[in-house]
């Protein structure tokens, strides 16, 4: 998936679900000093972290994500939302 399409799928989560992104891409520095992981695909514009909004459906959200191939990491707090990791 390239950075269009990634943005592309997250655009079309934007016309169902309220949301706010709080991390898109990083620099190394910055992705250092947040304590992301040193091969993190916020490096590559390929993942995002949101914030629903309140009263939005975090599952729902979720499935939307999943639907529009993408993986969503619900950590507790924001919601890492990234493309499959390519191996």
């Amino acid at each position: 998936m390239s950075v269009v399409e990634f943005t592309i799928a997250v655009l079309s989560l934007a016309t169902r679900f309220r949301f706010s992104v709080t991390s898109w891409g990083r620099s190394v520095k910055h992705n250092h000093d947040v304590g992301g992981v040193a091969d993190s695909m916020h490096l590559y514009f390929l993942a995002m972290d949101v914030e629903l909004d309140q009263g939005e459906d975090k599952p729902a959200f979720i499935a939307a994500a999943q639907r529009q191939g993408l993986v969503v990491v619900d950590d507790g707090g924001d919601l890492h939302v990234q493309i499959p990791r390519i191996r």
